[in-house]
């Protein structure tokens, strides 16, 4: 499993980007039919806002009470999720292994956290308390 709060990963994502832009730019649009010329400019955009979102450190804000794997990752071992679904035991097996992947992307997120409160880089008060159980905000 890719962990994609990781910097690492952050960073082959902007490279790879970088990489199939530079190769965009090879092609002269004003060639391409129109078809192809529509093809060219989504991927050119969707390159570039893939890389002005890097530049955001999303990466620090892990969690939400909405999303995030402490939300996702349940849903899937539970067998109930839309990406996961588990009705035979061999597909339980395979989910079990990815138990170890989410205990690095925790360890990730909580380094990721605290690297974002060093920073002020952290969710607005109203977002962590409905992120934390009760007990946890007294």
């Amino acid at each position: 499993m890719a962990i994609e709060i990781s910097d690492e990963f952050r960073g082959r994502v902007a490279d790879l980007c970088q990489r199939f832009l530079a190769r965009l730019a090879t092609f002269a649009p004003a060639t391409l039919d129109a078809e192809d010329r529509l093809s060219y400019e989504l991927l050119r955009r969707d390159l570039t806002d893939r890389l002005e979102g890097l530049a955001f450190p999303s990466h620090l804000l892990a969690f939400t009470q909405l999303s995030g794997q402490q939300v996702d990752f349940p849903v899937m071992g539970s067998g109930a999720g839309v990406h996961h679904r588990s009705r035979r035991r061999r597909t339980s097996t395979t989910f079990l292994r990815r138990v170890d992947d989410f205990v690095t992307w925790m360890d990730t997120a909580i380094a990721n956290l605290r690297r974002g409160v060093a920073a002020g880089i952290v969710h607005p008060r109203l977002v962590v308390e409905r992120l934390l159980p009760p007990a946890w905000t007294r």
